[in-house]
């Protein structure tokens, strides 16, 4: 479960049940018999939507995350020049689901959340509006 979602409960000190329910597209996650949907205009009020969270990058088999910007991230992680991109790693942008997603699945996501716009070329961490 999510950074976003697991704040939700934190103030109710409810715990969250989280389940799979058929969805006019496939399965939908659910979280206490609300479903979760991909976007904020089907989302019914009051429920949580995936969010982006943190940047992140793959490398290796280890996804590294919780920074918001790449560069930072990468400075975290030693990198000499943390303004260029190792070669071997992807990087992308973590959501509250706890899934890594790449640039472009990326942005999808923040649109669908309300947190920025399509962008026509590669998206940035700082495309995000709302973190």
């Amino acid at each position: 479960m999510g950074h976003y979602t697991r704040n939700l409960f934190k103030r109710s000190k409810q715990k969250p049940v989280i389940s799979q329910k058929p969805y006019s597209a496939g399965l939908m996650p659910v979280i206490n018999s609300v479903p979760v949907p991909d976007k904020v205009e089907d989302a019914p009020s009051g429920t949580a939507v995936e969010r982006l969270v943190s940047v992140a990058i793959k490398r290796g088999d280890d996804i590294h995350k919780w920074f918001r910007s790449h560069a930072e991230l990468r400075s975290s992680l030693g990198d000499k020049n943390p303004y260029e991109p190792t070669p071997g790693d992807i990087a992308g942008f973590w959501t509250s689901e706890g899934r890594f997603l790449q640039r472009h699945q990326a942005n999808r996501v923040g649109h669908a959340a309300g947190q920025c716009q399509i962008i026509g070329r590669e998206f940035l961490s700082s495309d995000v509006d709302k973190w």
